[in-house]
């Protein structure tokens, strides 16, 4: 297997919301993983903090695929390639509710047939997450999260980090909608989206960090000017004082 050196998501988020260009970079990457699984037919139907890894050199690694789901339309190809040994009772089946409750999309919750845009609806948890430090869906049970899942609108992220910028949030809305047809329908848009917010925000440090330099270089002149100009009042008012006669106080009923 392949060692990994680093830590779980989780163990980030649970230090409270991710730094902007962090939390864009390990985004755009864990969309990435995702497309790539859904282009091989595969559903991961886990996703969560718990499930990702973070290594040392801030690559993410999407991890644990034993409850993953083979799309049909891929099943029916890997039992007709040469040397398949894996049989239809062996692929779970759909219809069944699985996954970890507080990150299942509402047709998982409901036990409804899967495709790739509920992994979607999950890692749009996983990214509020990382925006906010919190989850969307909460509840004292499980069937609390998921009448929070199915029916309850979660807080604007930008209630609880006022950091984030709208576009962001507009992404997660997106990624979090009920009904999966006005949902991302790919991993790639959700991918494009993020790599366009990080164009932008560098661009837009990059303009700050130079309006910054130019300011810091009008200054770097502008000191020396006032300086000298201080220093030229202080000689005149210098001068004159020492050009001006002094007057001896008057002494009066002196003999």
């Amino acid at each position: 297997m392949e060692y990994l050196d680093g830590q779980p998501l989780r163990s980030l988020i649970d230090r409270g919301p991710l730094p902007m260009d962090v939390l864009l970079d390990l985004a755009t990457q864990i969309a990435d993983a995702l497309d790539a699984a859904h282009s091989h037919g595969v559903l991961h139907r886990d996703i969560k903090p718990g499930n990702i890894f973070v290594t040392r050199r801030s690559q993410a690694k999407v991890l644990d695929f034993g409850l993953a789901k083979v799309f049909p339309t891929a099943a029916t190809s890997i039992l007709q390639a040469p040397g398949a040994t894996v049989t239809l009772d062996q692929i779970t089946s759909s219809g069944s509710t699985v996954g970890t409750v507080c990150y299942m999309s509402p047709e998982q919750a409901l036990g409804r047939e899967l495709d790739s845009r509920s992994d979607l609806f999950s890692s749009g948890i996983v990214l509020y997450e990382m925006a906010t430090g919190t989850r969307p869906f909460i509840g004292e049970t499980s069937a609390s999260v998921f009448d929070a899942i199915l029916h309850k609108v979660p807080v604007a992220p930008v209630r609880l980090n006022n950091n984030i910028p709208v576009e962001l949030e507009k992404i997660i809305c997106k990624a979090l909608e009920k009904d999966r047809e006005l949902r991302y329908q790919s991993a790639s848009e959700i991918r494009a989206d993020l790599k366009r917010l990080k164009r932008d925000t560098d661009s837009r440090t990059s303009a700050v960090a130079e309006e910054l330099a130019v300011s810091t270089k009008r200054l770097n002149w502008l000191w020396p000017a006032l300086g000298g100009g201080l220093l030229f009042v202080l000689v005149v008012a210098g001068l004159v004082l020492l050009e001006s006669p002094v007057r001896l106080p008057s002494v009066t009923g002196v003999t």
